[in-house]
C-alpha cells in the first residue's frame, strides 16, 4: 500500500479512511488557531524559505549529476539499449 509506505518513509504523519479526512482536518486547524499568531507566522515563513532553498540546492545538484553522467560510457550504453529495446550492458565508466 502506498500510504504505507509513505507513512514508513516520514512523508505523512497518519492514515485516515477517506470519511475521516474532513473531521481531522478541522481538528489540526483548530490546533493552529490556538498558537500565537507571530510565532506561527515565523514558523510557516521558515518551512517556506527551507523547503525552497532545499528545491534549490536539490535543482543544482540533479544538473550537476545529470552533467556529470551523462559523459560517461554507461550513459552512452542506455542510449543505444533503450533505442534497440534491450537491457544496457553496464560497466560502471
Amino acid at each position: 500500500n502506498r500510504a504505507e509506505t509513505l507513512l514508513k518513509w516520514g512523508f505523512i504523519t497518519e492514515i485516515l479512511p477517506k470519511e475521516r479526512l474532513l473531521d481531522r482536518a478541522v481538528e489540526i486547524a483548530k490546533e493552529y488557531a490556538v498558537q500565537p499568531p507571530i510565532a506561527a507566522q515565523m514558523i510557516k515563513r521558515s518551512i517556506n524559505h527551507i523547503s525552497s532553498a532545499l528545491d534549490q540546492a536539490i535543482m543544482h545538484m540533479d544538473r550537476d549529476q545529470y552533467y556529470l553522467t551523462s559523459r560517461t560510457e554507461d550513459f552512452k550504453e542506455g542510449i543505444k539499449a533503450f533505442f534497440q529495446k534491450r537491457t544496457g550492458n553496464f560497466k560502471g565508466n
